[in-house]
């Protein structure tokens, strides 16, 4: 299932966005990993709508930063 929220809660997977500017602008908080690919595969690489990537956290930490990361 996936929700978006105004602000994070550092549980299961969490997409912070941003605007071109590089202000916060809101949190999708996502349960599981298939449905992370799902999202990402649609929203970020399909048609990117800002300049600037979202940051991908999982559990409150960041997640896939530069490397692959075990779910």
């Amino acid at each position: 299932m996936m929700r978006e929220l105004e602000k994070m809660e550092g549980k299961k997977f969490e997409v912070q966005w941003y605007t071109d500017e590089g202000d916060y602008s809101w949190v999708m908080q996502i349960d599981t990993i298939e449905e992370l690919a799902q999202y990402l595969a649609r929203c970020c690489w399909g048609t990117m709508r800002f300049r600037n990537n979202p940051t991908v956290w999982k559990d409150g930490e960041r997640w896939c930063l530069n490397e692959y990361t075990e779910a």
